[in-house]
């Protein structure tokens, strides 16, 4: 079990698609945070489905990934949509 694992929400299949990415370790995960670390997930070829996304965001917020509510999973996903659309 890595380090990314024993963060809440994220288990292996997490942790090994954000390894793909480059994000190996909790402390790179908090400074990118979930939207830029979902963006390098799919970017990296990946095809995560949104629960990666709020899952990172749950765990990166102390929150389980299906608590989190419907004005904040908007605001991800169209933060997600930007990012990935401008490919920075």
């Amino acid at each position: 079990m890595g380090e990314i694992s024993r963060l809440r929400n994220l288990g292996p299949a997490s942790e090994s698609v954000l390894a793909e990415a480059g994000i190996t370790k909790a402390d790179t995960l908090r400074r990118l945070g979930s939207v830029e670390a979902y963006a390098r997930a799919v970017e990296a070829g990946a095809k995560p489905n949104l629960n990666l996304l709020f899952a990172i965001e749950g765990a990166l917020t102390d929150r389980h990934w299906a608590r989190l509510g419907g004005a904040t999973r908007s605001s991800l996903i169209l933060a997600a949509d930007d990012r990935l659309s401008r490919g920075c």
